[in-house]
């Protein structure tokens, strides 16, 4: 026992006499949590969104027009009008987009019918961060759009499916990994 207090005596003692292995020590997790912070909070803006309208009649047309204001003023996603679900799809998959919304083809005859219609939400899930803002802002529009401008006899509304690519794994099963990491990491600083 007295022999492994003798080596973290003489490596603190070490340690406290180096004020630059100090600083670094110090600094470089400082550092990473900072940008770490700046990578996880905010607000998020213009997230690229693909747009598919199978419609394209009155209903549909609106509810572009309501895309397109919040891409103007509220900035949260850029709307990319795209030809078909899957160009839409694809776009996804592949990360150009994080999210795609699908207009379906009876859309505005469901509406007018007093029917529950449906669109499509297609998310790209790796970033929690920025489904909650487009799940958010979807729900948002929804309601809006779910609220009548006249009461009507029979009451419409708008459904938002939401369908999810990559399967959802919890950030706090990386938590123990990375905090293991960075452990070893400022430990390997140290010595």
């Amino acid at each position: 026992m007295l022999g492994i207090w003798a080596i973290v005596d003489r490596d603190l003692r070490k340690y406290f006499r180096s004020p630059a292995l100090m600083t670094v020590s110090l600094f470089l997790p400082l550092l990473q949590l900072i940008i770490i912070g700046y990578a996880v909070g905010g607000k998020i803006t213009e997230v690229p969104v693909a747009l598919v309208d199978l419609d394209r009649e009155a209903e549909a047309r609106d509810l572009r027009e309501k895309f397109q204001a919040i891409e103007a003023n509220a900035r949260t996603f850029s709307v990319q009008l795209q030809a078909g679900v899957d160009q839409a799809v694809r776009a996804v998959r592949q990360g150009r987009v994080a999210a795609a919304i699908v207009i379906p083809e009876n859309y505005t005859r469901r509406i007018r019918q007093g029917n529950r219609p449906e669109l499509g939400l297609v998310l790209d899930n790796t970033d929690p961060f920025v489904v909650s803002a487009l799940t958010q802002k979807m729900n948002e529009l929804i309601d809006a759009i779910n609220q009548p401008n006249v009461s009507p006899r029979h009451l419409q509304r708008v459904a938002l499916q939401i369908v999810e690519i990559f399967p959802y794994v919890e950030y706090i099963k990386y938590l123990l990994p990375g905090a293991i990491t960075l452990a070893i990491f400022v430990c390997t600083l140290i010595g």
